[in-house]
């Protein structure tokens, strides 16, 4: 199978130790718990943000946030990373023996607690059984892939640039 990941030299891509990508973290990568290292040399902490939907966890410990309990929050922390450190927490999530291809990359907003302001970033949403608009396969992208050909198209992208990005993926989603 085709992953265009594999086929991105991503050394090639200027820019990518620089902390622009929003990622919103709430279970094992936030401050003081067991992968918060992932974080640690690649990204600049925003603040404390919260999410629409209810932290849940399962009987192995796992935990995750259910976004269709509406009028429910979950606190965690917004960081600025950069694509470098995205793709290392990306296989963490989504393809190693941790949490076996478990957590998908999702876009979503969130809001700051202390004053409500709203902004989009990049979280890790716990993956369900579900059908792929898409009649080839081959032609499937993630959102880690799309964010990742942006960027290489677009070396020199502000943070305006890539909100306004997933902005537009959300607005698609």
């Amino acid at each position: 199978m085709r992953n265009i990941l594999d086929e991105i030299d991503i050394s090639q891509i200027k820019g990518i130790d620089k902390p622009i990508l929003p990622l919103w973290v709430y279970g094992t990568l936030r401050t003081g718990r067991r992968f918060h290292y992932y974080l640690v040399d690649c990204s600049t902490k925003v603040g404390e943000y919260q999410m629409d939907g209810t932290l849940m966890q399962m009987v192995s410990g796992d935990v995750f946030v259910r976004k269709d309990d509406l009028g429910q929050k979950t606190t965690g922390e917004l960081y600025r990373v950069s694509l470098a450190g995205l793709w290392r927490i990306f296989h963490l999530e989504n393809q190693s023996g941790s949490f076996p291809k478990a957590y998908d990359l999702d876009v979503s907003d969130v809001f700051n607690v202390e004053s409500g302001k709203k902004d989009v970033a990049l979280w890790f949403r716990r993956r369900e059984e579900e059908a792929l608009p898409c009649q080839d396969y081959n032609k499937h992208k993630t959102l880690l892939e799309e964010l990742a050909e942006h960027i290489k198209f677009n070396p020199n992208l502000s943070q305006n640039d890539i909100d306004g990005f997933l902005r537009a993926q959300l607005a698609v989603a």
